[in-house]
């Protein structure tokens, strides 16, 4: 497959097409296999785009502002191999985002730490994107 329209990208992620219009506009993520030229045309996401999206959705359920989401987001695409973020997760600290690789601490992403801690595996988004894209065909 060449890559994912946007109406299969909202029932991967469970976000909307605004939603995705707005991420695109802003620059937060744009789909990175082909992007929309003016009402009517289509873009395209690729299978990483798909998991940073579902990323971004589970940061904003937990709170995490837009700002330091697009931080999270940023410094997640200059990560170079799908195995890296397979095997990686955030620590969501507060304010905080820590990437935790192969269980050591990496780098934290925002510098502002908080009270409270939760882990955001991005194997397991990983895998339910795979799991999600099997059970459409």
């Amino acid at each position: 497959m060449a890559g994912f329209t946007t109406k299969q990208v909202m029932s991967f992620t469970d976000l909307t097409s605004r939603q995705l219009n707005y991420f695109d506009t802003t620059g937060l993520l744009s789909p990175s296999v082909k992007r929309a030229h003016g009402r009517g045309t289509s873009r395209l996401y690729s299978f990483r785009d798909v998991v940073a999206l579902r990323l971004i959705a589970k940061l904003r359920r937990q709170g995490i502002s837009l700002q330091a989401v697009r931080k999270a987001v940023n410094y997640l695409h200059t990560m170079k191999e799908q195995t890296t973020l397979s095997a990686s997760v955030l620590a969501v600290n507060g304010n905080d985002v820590v990437l935790v690789e192969r269980d050591q601490l990496v780098v934290s992403l925002l510098k502002q730490p908080g009270q409270l801690c939760f882990l955001i595996d991005l194997g397991g988004i990983t895998r339910e994107v795979e799991d999600a894209i099997r059970a459409v065909g």
